[in-house]
């Protein structure tokens, strides 16, 4: 089974957790997260927008946004929230998309997800214009090291529990994604290994163990000029 179409399987598991129950979003990753997305430019693509959570975030401040996304459930949920995103369903590995039509690309806890790395990172790259920032976040690859049997190295497809999700994932090593940067003309500008703070740890004290080992990698990357 293709990884997208997992996760169009659950789409209303997911549209109900990260509304609802995905705390670790709300209250440590996401707001990491926007820390390093640029200020509000032209135009602005959601890569793996899901029910809209980030792009709404973004609207919010002033982003024009659009999303796409490879489940037609949470594609729906992006037009029917408020406020609505403009936002359409297709692969991130075949972007429908012009070339050098955006000037940010964010891609929020979906890359770990995606079946084709490579081509997914190339296509960010395909439709950002020179100088524009792609900010991305997925699965640290040592947290989801416990997943991988064959050892760090080795690509591995795996499922696990959530809160009444079941989640989706690849386990890849760092390298994976920085040799996809550099080869989409991508120049990595910073990496983060956000730690959780009290307004995380005040909810969930078993946070407690991502402040020794890391649980997300963020990622701001500039389209060569």
């Amino acid at each position: 089974m293709k990884l997208r179409t997992a996760w169009d399987d659950q789409a209303d598991d997911w549209i109900r957790f990260s509304r609802e129950a995905d705390v670790f979003a709300w209250r440590f990753n996401l707001p990491a997260f926007l820390e390093l997305v640029p200020e509000a430019g032209q135009a602005t693509l959601d890569v793996g927008c899901g029910e809209g959570r980030v792009a709404r975030e973004l609207i919010k401040l002033g982003h024009a946004v659009k999303g796409v996304d490879g489940s037609p459930a949470l594609v729906e949920a992006a037009r029917a929230g408020d406020p609505p995103v403009d936002a359409i369903e297709a692969d991130a590995a075949d972007l429908p998309h012009e070339s050098a039509s955006f000037d940010l690309v964010v891609s929020f806890m979906t890359l770990q997800s995606v079946d084709d790395i490579e081509s997914a990172i190339a296509e960010i790259g395909r439709v950002l214009t020179p100088g524009g920032r792609c900010v991305a976040a997925v699965v640290h690859p040592m947290n989801s090291l416990e997943n991988a049997p064959e050892g760090y190295f080795a690509e591995h497809v795996y499922a696990y529990p959530g809160d009444g999700i079941t989640f989706h994932d690849v386990h890849r090593p760092l390298s994976a994604y920085f040799d996809a940067l550099a080869a989409a003309g991508l120049v990595t500008e910073a990496v983060r290994e956000p730690v959780p703070g009290p307004d995380l740890m005040k909810v969930r004290p078993d946070a407690e163990r991502w402040t020794r080992t890391p649980c997300f990698l963020h990622i701001r990357a500039a389209k060569r000029g």
